[in-house]
């Protein structure tokens, strides 16, 4: 936690909005990872909002109190909490767990263009996260038909190979720089991001137009 908040401390601020970490079940299950964030988030003088908790919705759908209890103290802390919905969970869990995000998973996206089903899915996925007032994202977008389809329905965020590989954090953090000094959009589901610019990771919250991260 505290490596994650170093490395968004030293470049973060130059390119990327947020920075995310992997929980796993033991973590939340200890009792005490609430104030391991926010004293990680102090020491490097960092507000909640550069950082994003990613919950495997395994650890979730066994309701365990102190799993639960630990999410709901770091969401009243500002923490956003995502990663939940990539699979199959049961609709119930969402009533108790307090994600800030849904995702959805790759098998739904890889035919959504040609498969009427997992179309339907998508929007169902999409439509939910709205009446909840949450956001999400779509995972494994690699074609322009996929995106396109995401993006008529209202799908704010994609991942995937389309807008990019994974990069080492320099490298990351010098590529979203360099198109801040192209004068291109630094996240590229904008149209000049076809056009010759590296893609850039990341993922921004200003309520611009539907954007992606790598």
């Amino acid at each position: 936690m505290d490596e994650a908040c170093r490395r968004w401390r030293n470049g973060g601020a130059r390119g990327c909005a947020c920075i995310g970490v992997n929980l796993f079940g033991e973590q939340l299950r200890a009792g005490d990872l609430p104030d391991i964030v926010t004293a990680a988030l102090a020491r490097r003088h960092l507000p909640t909002k550069v950082l994003e908790l990613e919950l495997k919705e395994n650890i979730a759908v066994r309701q365990d109190e102190g799993v639960l209890a630990a999410l709901h103290a770091l969401r009243d802390r500002g923490i956003a909490i995502d990663d939940f919905g990539t699979g199959f969970a049961s609709l119930v869990t969402l009533q108790n767990v307090p994600v800030t995000r849904l995702k959805i998973d790759r098998s739904f996206i890889t035919h959504v263009a040609e498969e009427a089903h997992d179309a339907a899915i998508v929007e169902a996925a999409l439509t939910l996260a709205r009446k909840l007032g949450l956001r999400v994202i779509a995972e494994g977008v690699e074609t322009e038909a996929q995106e396109s389809l995401l993006r008529a329905r209202g799908c704010a965020e994609g991942l995937g190979f389309r807008y990019g590989r994974a990069l080492p954090p320099a490298e990351l953090l010098a590529a979203s720089w360099q198109r801040r000094e192209d004068g291109a959009p630094i996240y590229p589901l904008a149209p000049a991001a076809r056009q010759g610019h590296s893609p850039a990771q990341g993922h921004r919250r200003d309520g611009g137009a539907p954007l992606a991260r790598a």
